[in-house]
């Protein structure tokens, strides 16, 4: 007795060919795929294949899709009304708008997961992939992670306000995981997103900030985060004003110790082991990176264990160890 097929990886320098693919379509039952090849031939994006997996595929991941137009990618979709994790690579953000696409009548699946690998070479980023990542997640309080790894040919990626607010509005509630590498936020959307997503546990982005300090007042109201990871570009005090935009989104309660001392001694832009403790101490946060320095929960049990400043008693060698082990 065979049993049936439930998973395929399928990796490959070249493209396998025809003749292979017209085998590989005629194969039903499958619940995660990934197809992957990473030179010549067309991107293969389950054309023919999607209407035989529709009643079982909840995971895929399409590793080459550039040049593939978005009535493409979503007739596929369509089909796929089990599907709760995607990930799409080498998405080409020019081809987005082409096909003159429209939003699909027929329901897309609701995701639950949606990772997406894009570039762009426009001077302004990928602006059409806002509208489209939109379009991709339709449905309310359903996803709960969001990864996005984009990068520009001219300059850093900074992910639209008004992106957020929809999608923390469609799925604030449900929304767990959101990490988008070294795309920037602005402190006020960090903020805004820790008010409006009560179960965030996961936050990565890059932003840009005077102190730590800006940073500890714009994550208050993230309650349940236990990971935070963050590329600072650290900014002259005063250049921006933003601490005052917190106020209407976190409470009038002082979470983090005043850093005053360190500012005056020049020392602001440095992610210290004191900052760290009294981050872990005041929040349910369990690992922490901010610029090139990270620590995790194993920095504050080694603090308790022997009752004191972790930093006296460690040799700088073993520091940098607890520092970069995970719980």
């Amino acid at each position: 007795m065979t049993l049936p097929l439930r998973e395929l990886t399928i990796r490959t320098q070249y493209d396998p060919g025809e003749r292979v693919w017209s085998r590989l379509n005629t194969i039903q039952g499958i619940r995660r795929l990934s197809v992957w090849s990473l030179e010549w031939g067309p991107p293969r994006v389950l054309q023919g294949w999607a209407d035989l997996l529709s009643s079982s595929l909840t995971y895929l991941e399409l590793g080459r899709c550039a040049g593939v137009p978005a009535t493409i990618l979503i007739s596929v979709f369509m089909k796929l009304p089990l599907l709760q994790e995607l990930c799409l690579k080498a998405l080409d953000t020019e081809y987005l708008d082409s096909g003159n696409y429209r939003t699909p009548l027929t329901p897309l699946p609701r995701l639950q997961r949606l990772t997406i690998q894009t570039g762009s070479v426009d001077i302004d980023g990928p602006q059409k992939l806002w509208t489209w990542m939109r379009i991709l997640l339709p449905h309310q309080q359903t996803l709960k992670s969001f990864t996005l790894n984009a990068f520009a040919v001219h300059g850093q990626i900074t992910i639209p306000r008004p992106f957020i607010v929809n999608l923390t509005g469609r799925h604030g509630k449900s929304l767990q995981d959101f990490a988008v590498g070294v795309a920037q936020l602005t402190l006020e959307t960090v903020s805004y997103m820790c008010s409006t997503c009560p179960q965030l546990t996961t936050l990565e982005c890059s932003v840009a900030s005077p102190d730590v300090d800006s940073i500890a007042k714009a994550i208050e109201a993230g309650h349940n985060l236990r990971t935070l990871s963050l590329h600072v570009s650290w900014i002259p005090h005063g250049s921006v004003d933003l601490l005052p935009q917190f106020e209407k989104y976190s409470e009038p309660r002082t979470m983090y110790a005043d850093s005053s001392h360190l500012i005056s001694e020049g020392k602001a832009s440095r992610f210290t082991e004191e900052q760290a403790r009294a981050l872990m101490l005041q929040t349910r946060l369990r690992s922490i990176g901010i610029g090139d320095q990270s620590y995790t929960s194993i920095f504050l049990s080694v603090f308790f264990r022997v009752g004191g400043f972790i930093g006296d008693i460690l040799p700088r060698s073993h520091r940098m160890l607890e520092k970069k082990m995970s719980y």
